[in-house]
């Protein structure tokens, strides 16, 4: 047991040993001016358009339908239509032996029939849905702090994921009545687009809208940026000695993978980051 315990012991202070060695030879690079910048990446700072947008998640929506229901206990006597028939208002679809006949109240189409002749129903019970295609929309739900940046005529690109297609919609309504999920208030938004006849009732979809569109922006790559303990932002600029200066920045906005730079850093700097931020500090110490 003893002389296990005995090798055990040499095994880490071998590695203990290496260790050390791998920190002196960072330290003896950053006395020489070296930049320590092994096991990190670099990129450089350009100048390039950046555009913010956001999305709205929501569906497919038809304006223009009508549910028909049995008013009471009966028998469907006669049914004059089949589904996918075209239908105009006031047009009759079927019979019940009651002597009531349903009928249609909007121009469109025989979406879905319920029942069939010698069916029985009871009141409430759906019979037939008529739908006009021509009035498929797209609703957005816009969240409380976005809705205001929403105006009517406003365009948004639409990406509908069943039928793998984009088209571009403008904002015809903005709503104003609130519904709430969990702790944020959401608004109806509707845009009018050219659907194809591909896109059904109830297809999920995604509406983005561009906010900002910034010309000869100066742009680092959201990943090379550090944080201090206090929260400020800052990264580590290589000089032409090749050794690294810290530079605090300010920055605008970002479009989730590069951020525009303020002040700080200039076009064609390179800089040098990693993503594991508690490396940075220690890295810091060294080049002191």
């Amino acid at each position: 047991m003893a002389a296990k315990g005995q090798r055990k012991f040499v095994k880490w202070a071998i590695l203990a040993v290496i260790l050390l060695l791998i920190v002196a030879f960072f330290l003896l690079r950053s006395r020489s001016g070296s930049a320590p910048t092994m096991g990190m990446s670099s990129t450089t700072v350009m100048q390039g358009s950046l555009t913010t947008t956001s999305s709205f998640e929501g569906s497919v929506h038809a304006s223009r339908n009508q549910t028909l229901t049995a008013a009471g206990d009966a028998t469907v006597r006669d049914v004059f239509v089949q589904e996918g028939d075209a239908v105009q208002d006031n047009a009759r679809l079927l019979r019940l032996s009651d002597g009531t006949t349903a009928i249609s109240d909007i121009s469109g189409e025989v979406w879905e029939l319920h029942v069939q002749a010698g069916d029985y129903v009871t009141a409430g019970t759906p019979l037939a849905e008529i739908l006009d295609p021509a009035s498929l929309e797209v609703e957005i739900d816009v969240d409380e702090y976005d809705i205001r940046t929403i105006q009517v005529g406003q365009p948004m690109d639409i990406y509908i994921s069943a039928t793998e297609e984009t088209v571009q919609g403008t904002v015809s309504h903005v709503g104003r009545t609130a519904h709430t999920s969990g702790t944020t208030t959401y608004y109806v938004v509707t845009l009018q687009a050219p659907l194809s006849e591909n896109v059904l009732p109830g297809m999920q979809l995604e509406a983005t809208m561009v906010n900002e569109q910034i010309d000869n922006a100066l742009l680092l790559r959201m990943d090379a940026l550090q944080y201090d303990e206090a929260g400020r932002v800052y990264a580590n600029k290589e000089e032409a000695d090749g050794s690294l200066t810290t530079v605090e920045l300010s920055l605008g906005s970002n479009d989730g993978v590069y951020v525009q730079i303020l002040s700080g850093l200039q076009a064609g700097d390179v800089v040098w980051y990693t993503d594991n931020q508690s490396i940075m500090p220690l890295m810091q110490q060294m080049r002191s």
